[in-house]
């Protein structure tokens, strides 16, 4: 197939967003319609593919064939590698293979080409005669990196509180082409130039690293923006001048620019002698020379730094983890990082894992390095986790912490690693423009050798084998898997006497001069093992590699260095100093012998396997190989008894099927190797187990299973010890809890009680989240295990604990002798077992093993498993790969109805509120603290949800190992306690001993080691130690329970620096807790609340709901329910206490039996003080005959009565838990809440076990204690009557949304009327929409009651619907009247029932316009006085309101109604507290009103101070204040406090700013006016907003900022896309201003603008006026475009402008010149000056006060004119007796009315009327008659 000229294209498949093609269309086109013979192409077949940038049908109209087989294709390209299955035989392929390197990843694509005879060429060999990759996407990087990240830089600018323009771009991958993304990118650049950007983030500066091809490319982006670049020694005079601004210059001061910074290797590094200058060629060959100066020279100005550099191990890093913490305290202005080059922990340290393009916010799940919890095995391999990826990640320095989201410190970076496919066509495009121009010599030759030199170069492979120049690959294959095992079985034959490290740097690879360098090596008969190896990523970068090189012969490996050393000169010595490429650079270390040993050497060299390389691997591995230090000397002569000369010298082989890991764990550690290995491989397994000698010892944490149990035989006939659970929990605890029972039972003694606890836990330090936890194994294996069931022995009872309910068991638990710590514990598995095994199962009463945690762990974990965040079904949602975020899935766990799943995110509250209204957990607090955690955890953002997860418990395991991992810097710990309760013979005192041990992580060498890695992995360390030294003799599987086992390894724990603590307490009396015993009684049922629809607006009627009813005759809910056995007689009392009638002959002799309750409470509390009582008792009635009475005075609703009763019952049994409670309820049906709360106090301080928690709630939500009564119910159980008074409470405490989610809950309950606080609790709840669509769906009928009708009408309200509300309202009113009508209720009790639906009635009417109606209406009721105190209240209130100020002292005395009786002061009564917040602030807000406009200053101040208490976040009170201030002419004061709350709520500032701005202008403080405006940012724009602030900018002087205003109104409206466009007016006025204000230039340009863009008529007139002061010629130009008046064509302008004008003539008539005189000119008359008369006595040097401007109007008309008061008596003639006589005045009243209607003063009282009729020689009467 090879040569037949028919290519293939491949599918690409290993990446989703790969889109990119090798040869686009139009290049097939090209190529197959130019001939075979000229391109030698024949066909082309294309596999489908439905990603491809360039659809299938395109390459299928220019005559490629579309086709899943490529069978007949002889050259098959792609852009990156095939799956295996997919490489066919004997055909040549093309495309990025990443083997030529040796990558160990891709091997086995290279084995697969060998076997399948493929030739392989690869696009990243392939160089042109420059030296240069001729195919590379370097520049699409640099171009889609930094797009991407502009547009991440502008969410994180937002978050820190400032508006960028790059807020506007999106991921490149976003725009149809890279031209759309080079617009957007423009269009930003546009923005910035216009408006700058926030003086707060300048100057901003990019730094890019790197020169090459993807450095240009995201400088080409770069320069789109207004930009300016800086060399590096500028930048801190760039950075000083930006902070050189005052405070209040730079929150003004804007930037319209950007700067760049191109740094290189002599910006990042200096030599190390200060003497010398850097050279380049030395850094190079030399980088430890040198030192890093970027993080002092460079970075501390950076704002973004753009990576764009390659960068090896060797040279110094740009930015490690330290430098970035100091930079961030010392002020960093870093904001972020785009690493383009997708270097994982390279230049950049701390950028520690690579970001996606299709998950922009999503976290990474942090690889981990093996799994380190206790019970995990030295044998066992550990796997690594699954690795998500995102686009950006937040990393802060301080904390060395890593978050997916863009709130909080630190830096924010992007790392991806396929940036080029985001501009697949234009990627594809340069890609195939230059592939197409060899891809035909590729498909036509079958022959290699005839290809050009540069594709001959890029063959890798051919016919089956490698091609000369890559013959270097199976060697450093080899080296690098060298087999290790066979070394293992003679160290002396396979390691040299003398090797060397051998550093070779230099184009090893691109140039093949590695081939070379191990020719050199073998020739000379050394040998090679490949240490390290730094493969360059493009041909312009170097690689590098470490050799270990050895002989047997110094001489040799002398020959060799030599040798070597030539090669790396020989281009010098042949005079190519230029060529910089042929060069290799050498670094060769110290000659090392080996330490062989001969046969005289004392010391055994022993060799341990330690299979898997998770954390606990290291602290074994060092304790292992210190054992031949001198360090060990000590602890190991005195623990195991050895003389030191003689000990063995341990070399450890780590194996691991991740050798990157195991070569990590064992750095910087001797006598370690490293080797990779799957153990899943029985063959290599036996290899290598083989290598240490057959039939050898096991150690491990492990628990010891039945299939370990299993091998105690095989393992005892093999001569072979098994050692299991020797870690930590299993492991040091068996060992301390033996050696503290071994020495009981020698001091014969008995272990009454033994509890052991253990818990891996954060330092307190480390424990900074909410769950106080934090994992260093895997979360998946820590929640499973929170899942398994448990069972244990407290005081001679089994107690088994369900798995569901193991965090609920949690107990609170102390440690005497460590008190600061704050525990919980939880019990662990079977713990019966260890009774058994520890062999103290038939003495100990109790035996618990519980695991620690900090206390309230238990609660939050078992409330998210009840949430269902620990279900491991698969989610129906998150099935195929489906996407959903984060929030969307937790709002579907807590049944969250959202339009906008991705609006803002769940806040804490509305989680926790959910979280109580759905049952998951009992406290607020629990739920309070549960909603921290998930919100911690991510669970409620908007990011998307990694495709890997398909359960809750996949998606809570991803967010917890993001969230809960400790940093670099943060410390685990180790805790582990044991007690026991030892009794001994003879009638000893009882003794309590305690072991504790407690172990902290520790950090070494800048290396940390975990407290669980070190107390599991030394212990297991110490067990191979002590089966190496023959010191445990027992065979078979077997536990550290002997004292062979423990002894010495807790001695050599003790000198190894981990050490236990035990103490021996001697008591009297012990009495231990019986963990999970308890017995948890039910929690009583009460009869359900109901209330009904409620009125939800100021000023609309607020219908309160009733209290909830108390049926105490319901016994049976009283009735202890946790008897297991009641007989029959106990069924006829609860019978008896039921509504139910009972007749006599039903009941039984009262003589006949005992009272059953009372006998169960005998039973119960059977006390010698009872018995006592019972003798008292006999003189009382029998109890029955008692409870017989209680029953029926309960019947009669005689509850008085009946606490009497209940009170005979109880001197008869004080503690009877059925007359206590009768009581409680008769006195709550009484009215007599403190009588009924001191009652359950009273039972309570008795210790009763009874649980009267509801009736206390019930209590404390009667005295309005709404938060208490809260509390306490969360302890109980969710049931119905519980969650009745629990809405209730949240319907008071207007927290809607809960109430409604316990409302629509109880649903399923089938609750009478229901349905009535559900709709009023939605509408409450503004959620009045959804009230039809829920009364539809449950076919619920409006008019189904009055109650359910009124609610109804107040959700039409809502909805604006207000005729239809009037109509529904006369509904409800009309089946009120008839359903309380045939109740047989009275009238004045139907209104008052009523009352709600007239005063909702009477404020429709209001909303209709009809205020007539609506006053009579509210008059009527207030008037009548039948009204519930609410609706009462808001009547008076809405009158108040519509009648204003137009009756003072009447509208206070109305108020004063609502006042609480004895108060001193104004205060709503105690009935009014139904009303809701807002209607209470309105009344006090209208009292305080109203006393203003009376002028009472005194009681408004003092209530105003009351309101600023009761209502501290409110608005009203501080307007409230503010009008009394400046009442009381104190508007500096009443401006100083709006602006202190507007700062100090500014979501609230909005009314504030503009009520001080009112204050401030009217004060004559315009400044304080227009500064207030200006803070309102949403209004600036406006046409009145504009127009006042330039007007108070004016009045201040600010000339200045009034244009800025005008300007910046002109900017916005000319970007504004809205149809009614205020553009034109504002530059209307804007030239109208500036000519005012002598600004004519300006004023032009606007005027201009104008005409040119609206063609205004008015603005051309302005034009023309303007320009005419500055250029008279150009406003002439102007004036021409003017269009004359209709009617003025025949006027002469020009003679008109020289006639005087008009002339007033008096006289009748004008005479008329005759018409040969018109002609003639007049000779003017010269004008005499006058000199001005003034008035006698003026001065005109002090001319005084101006003149009052209505001093010519009669008096009667000036504005200042006040009529005299006349005395009313005047009119009123008096009698004899004082009597007034009346009848002349009232018979001239009309007539003199009618003739006076049209004087000036129109309004004359009768009376006055009449006393002016009876003076007819008055001056009135001589003025009329003259008329």
């Amino acid at each position: 197939m090879l040569g037949n000229g028919v290519i293939g294209i491949l599918s690409e498949s290993v990446n989703k967003w790969e889109r990119r093609v090798p040869l686009t269309p139009s290049h097939c086109a090209r190529l197959l319609h130019s001939g075979k013979y000229k391109t030698g192409v024949s066909r082309i077949i294309v596999q489908p593919s439905t990603k491809r940038i360039h659809h299938d049908a395109i390459y299928e109209d220019v005559g490629c064939e579309i086709s899943d087989d490529l069978s007949e294709c002889g050259l098959i390209v792609g852009i990156k590698q095939p799956k295996l299955e997919m490489v066919l035989p004997d055909r040549a392929y093309a495309f990025f293979s990443h083997t030529h390197k040796a990558q160990k990843e891709n091997m086995p694509l290279l084995d697969k080409v060998l076997a399948e005879r493929v030739s392989l060429y690869d696009y990243e060999l392939i160089v042109g005669d420059h030296g240069k990759r001729l195919l590379a996407f370097g520049k699409f990087a640099g171009r889609a990196g930094f797009i991407d990240f502009l547009g991440g830089l502008g969410q994180r600018y937002l978050s820190l509180g400032y508006s960028t323009p790059f807020l506007s771009l999106g991921e490149a991958y976003m725009y149809s082409s890279l031209a759309a993304a080079k617009a957007a990118v423009i269009s930003v650049g546009e923005e910035i130039t216009t408006f700058g950007l926030p003086s707060g983030i300048c100057p901003l500066v990019f730094i890019f690293t790197g020169s090459g091809n993807v450095s240009h490319g995201a400088q080409e982006i770069f320069k789109l923006l207004p930009h300016t670049f800086v060399d590096p020694s500028r930048l801190p005079e760039l950075f000083a001048q930006g902070r050189d601004l005052g405070p209040h210059s730079k929150a003004s001061k804007r930037v319209f620019q950007v700067y760049g910074c191109v740094v290189t290797c002599q910006d990042m590094a200096e030599h190390i002698d200060s003497s010398k200058t850097f050279d380049k060629a030395d850094y190079y060959a030399h980088p430890e020379h040198y030192k890093p100066i970027f993080h002092e020279k460079i970075a501390p100005y950076a704002s973004v730094i753009v990576n764009c550099m390659y960068w090896e191990k060797r040279f110094p890093r740009l930015l490690s983890t330290q430098q970035l913490q100091d930079l961030t305290r010392k002020g960093c202005p870093l904001i972020g990082i785009s690493d383009i080059t997708c270097d994982i922990e390279g230049s950049l340290e701390f950028i520690n894992q690579t970001t996606s393009i299709d998950s922009p916010f999503l976290s990474l799940t942090e690889i981990r390095d093996g799994d380190d919890r206790p019970g995990s095995s030295l044998t066992t391999e550990m796997k690594s986790g699954e690795m998500m990826e995102s686009n950006y990640r937040r990393y802060d320095p301080l904390n060395d912490s890593y978050h997916h989201d863009m709130e909080g410190d630190g830096v924010i970076f992007s790392s991806v690693d396929i940036l080029p496919t985001q501009f697949a066509k234009e990627a594809s495009q340069h890609f195939g423009d230059i592939l197409s121009q060899f891809i035909g010599s590729l498909a036509s030759t079958i022959d290699i050798t005839k290809l050009p030199s540069h594709l001959r170069k890029a063959c890798i492979a051919h016919g089956g084998a490698l091609t000369p120049s890559f013959e270097y690959i199976p060697r450093m294959r080899n080296s690098d898997s060298e087999d290790i095992a066979e070394s293992l079985t003679n160290l002396k034959s396979t390691r040299n006497k003398f090797s060397i490290l051998v550093s070779l740097s230099g184009h090893l690879f691109d140039i093949f001069l590695i081939n070379e360098a191990l020719d050199i090596i073998e020739a000379a008969g050394g040998s090679f093992h490949l240490v390290k190896c730094q493969v360059g990523q493009s041909t312009t970068a170097m690689s590098y590699s470490d050799l270990e090189v050895g002989a047997e012969d110094k001489a040799v490996l002398n020959q060799i260095i030599d040798s070597l050393t030539s090669l790396a000169n020989s281009d010098e010595s042949n005079g190519f100093l230029n060529k910089e490429a042929n060069k290799i650079s050498i670094k060769v270390g110290k000659v090392q012998e080996n330490d062989i040993k001969k046969g005289n050497d004392t010391k055994r060299k022993t060799a341990v396997l330690i299979i898997g390389a998770g954390r606990v691997c290291r602290p074994a591995v060092e304790f292992l190989t210190s054992i031949g230090s001198s360090s060990s000397h000590e602890w190991y002569k005195a623990c195991l008894d050895t003389d030191f000369e003689e000990q063995n010298v341990v070399e450890v082989v780590v194996a691991s099927l991740y050798l990157k890991d195991v070569e990590e764990i064992i750095d910087g550690i001797s006598n370690a190797t490293a080797v990779q290995l799957d153990v899943m491989d029985d063959e290599s397994l036996c290899k290598y187990i083989s290598q240490v000698e057959l039939k050898k010892h096991l150690v491990t944490a492990s628990y010891v299973d039945d299939s370990m149990s299993l091998l105690d035989g095989e393992a005892k006939a093999a001569d072979v010890t098994i050692l299991g659970e020797m870690g930590l929990d299993p492991g040091i605890d068996h060992m301390m809890a033996m050696k503290m029972i071994n020495h009981v039972h020698v001091r014969k003694g008995r272990i009454k009680s033994f509890t052991s606890y253990c818990g891996g836990l954060p330092s307190p330090a480390a424990a900074n989240n909410p769950l106080a936890y934090k994992f260093s194994w895997s979360p998946a294996g820590a929640i499973r295990a929170g899942r398994n069931p448990a069972t244990y022995k407290s005081h001679g009872e089994i107690v088994h604990v369900d798995g569901e309910k193991l965090y609920d068991s949690a107990v609170r638990f102390r440690i005497p002798n460590l008190p600061a710590f704050a525990l919980e514990c939880l019990p662990n598995r079977n713990s019966l077992v260890y009774g058994k095994l520890y062999g103290i199962e038939d003495e100990a009463s109790t035996i618990f093993r519980g695991t620690l945690r900090y206390e309230g762990f238990g609660e939050i974990m078992g409330t998210l498993a009840r949430i269902g965040l620990f279900s491991t079904e698969s989610h129906l949602a998150l099935r195929h790969g489906q996407r959903l975020s984060f929030k969307r899935f937790l709002c579907e766990l807590l049944n969250i109805v959202s339009e906008n799943h991705d609006g803002v995110l769940l806040g804490e509250k509305e989680i926790s509120e959910r979280i109580v209204a759905l049952g998951h957990c009992k406290e607020q607090g629990t739920a309070v603290r549960t909603a921290k955690t998930i919100i911690y955890l991510g669970l409620h953002e908007q990011t998307e949800i990694p495709v890997s997860c398909r359960s809750s418990f996949d998606v809570t395991c991803y967010c917890m190992e993001e969230r809960l991992t400790y940093s670099n810097t943060e410390q685990d710990m180790v805790l582990l306690h044991h007690e026991m309760e030892v009794e001994f013979p003879d009638n000893q005192a009882t003794e309590n001993h305690r072991g504790t041990l407690l172990e902290f992580g520790r950090t070494e060498n800048g290396k940390t080691t975990t407290a669980m890695a070190l107390t599991v992995g030394v212990p297991v360390a110490i067990g191979a130690l002590l089966l190496l030294e023959n010191k445990i003799n027992t065979r078979g599987v077997l536990r550290p329970f002997e004292p062979e086992v423990y002894v010495p390894a807790l001695d050599i724990l003790q000198a190894y620096g981990i050490k236990t603590n035990q103490v021996y307490v001697i008591v009297e009396i012990t009495k231990l807790v019986a963990y999970g015993s308890q017995k948890w009684m039910s929690h009583y049922k009460f009869p359900k609340p109901i209330r009904y629809g409620d009125g939800y607006h100021v000023m609309q009627p607020y219908y309160v709901g009733r209290d909830p009813s108390l049926n105490c005759c319901n016994l049976r809910n009283f009735l202890a329910e946790t008897d297991e056995n009641v007989n029959e007689m106990d069924e006829f009392w609860l019978k008896a206490y039921e509504n139910v009638k009972i007749e006599k002959d039903e009941c039984p002799s009262p003589c006949s039996i005992a009272h059953p309750i009372h006998r169960r409470n005998k039973l119960r509390h059977g006390s010698q003080s009872e018995r006592q009582n019972d003798g008292v008792a006999a003189a009382s009635p029998p109890i029955e005959d008692l409870f017989t009475n209680l029953n029926r005075q309960i019947e009669r609703s005689e509850f008085e009565q009946a606490v009497k009763v209940a009170d005979q019952v109880l001197k008869v049994a004080p503690n009877d838990e059925d007359a206590i409670r009768c009581k409680v309820v008769a006195l709550i049906k009484c009215d007599s809440i403190d009588k009924a709360l001191s009652a359950i106090h009273s039972a309570q301080r008795q210790n009763l076990p009874f649980d009267f928690t509801y009736f206390k709630a019930y209590c404390l939500y009667r005295q309005n204690k709404l938060d208490e009564a809260l509390e306490l119910l969360n302890g109980l159980e969710r049931n119905s009557e519980t969650m009745l008074l629990e809405s209730q409470i949240l319907f008071r405490l207007g927290k809607m949304d809960a109430c409604v989610d316990v409302y629509q809950k109880l649903q399923k309950s089938k609750i009478d009327s229901l349905e009535i606080n559900l709709v009023a609790g939605l509408i409450l709840a503004g959620k009045s929409s959804q009230v039809q669509g829920m009364m539809e769906a449950n076919r619920i009928k409006a008019s189904s009651s009055f109650e359910l009708a009124y609610n109804t009408a107040c959700s039409l309200i809502e909805r604006n619907k207000y005729t239809d509300a009037e109509q529904l309202l006369l509904t409800a009113r009309r089946i009120g009247q008839e359903t309380l009508m045939d109740d047989n209720l009275a009238e004045d009790d139907i209104d008052i029932e009523l009352a709600p639906i007239a005063v909702q009635l009477a404020y429709v009417q209001l909303l209709l316009g009809r205020s007539p109606e609506a006053m009579e209406g509210y008059a009527e009721i207030i008037n009548r006085n039948l009204a519930d105190e609410s609706s009462f209240a808001v009547a008076v209130n809405n009158l108040v309101a519509l009648k204003g100020s137009k009756d003072v002292s009447d509208n206070l005395r109305k108020l004063d109604r609502l006042k609480e009786q004895d108060a001193q002061s104004f205060q709503l009564g105690r009935g009014l507290d139904k009303l809701s917040p807002k209607q209470k602030e309105a009344i006090y807000a209208n009292r305080v009103l109203l006393l203003l406009h009376a002028n009472k200053m005194d009681q408004a101040r003092e209530l105003v101070a009351a309101l600023l208490d009761m209502f501290a976040d409110s608005v009203l009170p501080v307007l409230l204040q503010a009008a009394v201030f400046v009442r009381e002419n104190k508007a500096a004061k009443a401006e100083e406090i709006l602006g202190q709350f507007a700062e100090k709520f500014p979501d609230k500032s909005r009314v504030i700013l503009l009520a001080r701005a009112q204050v401030a202008a009217a004060a004559g403080h315009p400044q304080i006016a227009a500064d207030s405006l200006s803070k309102i940012h949403d209004i600036q724009h406006m046409p009145a907003t504009v127009a006042t602030l330039v007007a108070l900018k004016e009045r201040a002087g600010d000339v200045d900022g009034a244009s800025a205003v005008l300007d910046s109104a002109i900017k916005w409206w000319s970007n504004a896309m809205t149809e009614d466009n205020k553009l034109n007016v504002i530059m209307q006025e804007a030239a109208s201003f500036k000519v005012r204000h002598g600004r004519e230039e300006d004023a032009a340009h606007l005027y201009e603008e104008l005409v040119r863009s609206r063609g205004s008529i008015e603005a051309l007139v302005g034009l023309v006026n303007t320009v005419a002061w500055v250029d008279v010629d150009k406003a002439e130009a102007y004036e021409k475009k003017l269009k004359p008046l209709p009617g003025l064509k025949g006027i002469d302008v020009e003679s008109l402008e020289k006639t005087s004008g008009a002339k007033h003539v008096e006289g009748a008539s004008v005479a008329v010149t005759d018409a040969h005189e018109e002609g003639k000119k007049e000779k003017p008359k010269k004008k005499r000056k006058r000199k001005p008369r003034y008035p006698k006595g003026f001065d005109p040097a002090n001319p005084g006060p101006p003149p009052d401007p209505e001093r010519w109007l009669p008096r009667r008309e000036r504005s200042s004119y006040r009529p005299k008061r006349k005395d009313k008596r005047a009119a009123q003639v008096r009698g004899s007796q004082g009597a007034v006589v009346r009848e002349k005045h009232e018979a001239g009243a009309t007539s003199t009315s009618s003739n006076t209607s049209n004087s000036k003063s129109s309004q004359p009282t009768t009376s006055k009327v009449a006393a002016e009729q009876s003076k007819p020689s008055s001056k009135s009467s001589r003025k009329k008659s003259r008329n």
